[in-house]
């Protein structure tokens, strides 16, 4: 996927020791691009979800997309993006225990939209998001896995890893316009599972946007604290919270006391 990339849009390896770079560590090359002149593209060899010096790397007021495989259980070819975050103590996909990732709601649905678009060069994948899970968690950068699944075939499919790219450098470009010009409510939502097709619907057919999800598999951990960093961990002010009554398990008594007494508008699905 990387290569394609690189060779597809022209770009070029830039010195890591140069003067945009300096005390960089060798594990990660840089390339720009005059196409897209505001896009660095770097690539390393560790794992993406431990890179735990992210602002090191990038300064503030950027938009970390990580370029990733994706792996399951089913097998399933899908095409997934998500927000980062660990829910509990449990952090061994990377980030911080407890700790929420910053998030851009409108770029994870203007780019899902834009994949949607291509459905039809598509038609042997899944188009679906994830809930909220795995590091790096602790950038000030609001931060967006996009994946390729689920497994070597799929991960080395030009055709999608092209259409991928495509979406992505699109997205990059036209989201201040999309932003502006767009009534989008922007939301976190709360329930259903891995693979929250309530939720995936809401970002495809209608003007909702998520931040944060929390999936039923998660809702033993949820408290206040937790509600609370959902909420501030975004770029887009969240106005509305996203509940997918159904998909609560045995923690739906509990949520809803807890969302009970929210300010901001409370939507179930």
């Amino acid at each position: 996927m990387k290569n394609y990339l690189i060779k597809e849009e022209n770009f070029e390896k830039i010195n890591n020791n140069g003067k945009n770079h300096n005390n960089i560590n060798m594990d990660y090359e840089f390339f720009n691009s005059s196409i897209h002149p505001k896009i660095t593209l770097i690539i390393t060899k560790r794992n993406l979800v431990e890179i735990d010096n992210i602002d090191s790397i990038l300064p503030k007021y950027n938009m970390i997309i990580f370029l990733s495989k994706h792996a399951s259980k089913s097998k399933t070819p899908t095409l997934t993006s998500h927000s980062t975050g660990n829910f509990s103590e449990g952090n061994l996909l990377g980030g911080k225990p407890y700790e929420i990732g910053n998030t851009f709601p409108s770029f994870q649905k203007q780019y899902m939209k834009r994949l949607y678009d291509k459905k039809e060069e598509l038609l042997n994948y899944n188009l679906a998001i994830e809930a909220t899970h795995h590091g790096p968690t602790s950038s000030t950068n609001p931060i967006l896995f996009v994946e390729i699944g689920s497994t070597e075939i799929q991960w080395n499919d030009k055709l999608a890893a092209s259409i991928v790219c495509k979406c992505v450098l699109d997205t990059v470009k036209d989201i201040k316009k999309k932003v502006s010009s767009n009534n989008i409510n922007i939301g976190i939502g709360i329930g259903g599972n891995h693979y929250p097709q309530k939720f995936n619907n809401l970002i495809l057919f209608s003007n909702v946007a998520f931040g944060s999800i929390i999936s039923k598999y998660n809702l033993s951990y949820i408290n206040e604290k937790t509600i609370e960093q959902m909420k501030i961990k975004s770029v887009q002010k969240i106005d509305h919270i996203y509940i997918d009554k159904k998909g609560l398990g045995k923690e739906k008594e509990k949520v809803l006391d807890l969302l009970k007494d929210q300010e901001i508008e409370r939507i179930s699905i």
